[in-house]
């Protein structure tokens, strides 16, 4: 008599959850204004890198941009922008309420139009883990203040970007 034995894997199944993350760029707070150029115009890239380093998903991510409006640096150095964008995650993760870190990033740019050849410059960057937040602010909304790593070291002014994030 054969008796087949099934073999588990010693690690839990991997739960997964989807949500729709709705992000608002508020605004831009603290920029130098000597950085930018001519009109003193920012633009925001927002990038949905997604999850990185799952075992089973495919070797390239695939990544999903957005870009805000131009708005114009006022005197204080403050741009006010309130733009929402959204897109559907889904986080992945070994326990309950515990996901794999879910990339976002945010890229400032100094838009300045010159005719037709359109020059545009990076100010600063920053990055922001949507899992950190997924299981604390379910159906809430959630207000950040996310400092900027500016490339130009300026004086003493510390940037930020003004961000409301909601897991529908």
């Amino acid at each position: 008599m054969v008796v087949k034995m099934m073999r588990w894997p010693p690690w839990p199944p991997i739960s997964t959850k989807k949500f729709e993350v709705v992000i608002v760029v508020g605004r831009l707070e603290g920029l130098d204004k000597t950085q930018f150029e001519g009109e003193r115009r920012a633009v925001v890239e927002v990038k949905w890198k997604g999850q990185k380093g799952k075992a089973l998903g495919s070797l390239r991510r695939s990544v999903k941009r957005n870009f805000t409006k131009e708005g114009g640096i006022s005197d204080d150095g403050v741009v006010e922008l309130q733009e929402e964008f959204r897109s559907l995650c889904s986080f992945s993760g070994y326990k309950e309420g515990m996901f794999y870190p879910w990339e976002l990033s945010f890229t400032v740019f100094d838009a300045e139009n010159k005719g037709l050849r359109n020059r545009v410059g990076v100010y600063g960057s920053a990055s922001l883990n949507l899992a950190q937040y997924a299981s604390v602010s379910e159906e809430k909304e959630l207000a950040l203040n996310i400092p900027l790593n500016v490339l130009v070291v300026s004086s003493e002014s510390k940037p930020s970007l003004s961000v409301c994030t909601a897991y529908v």
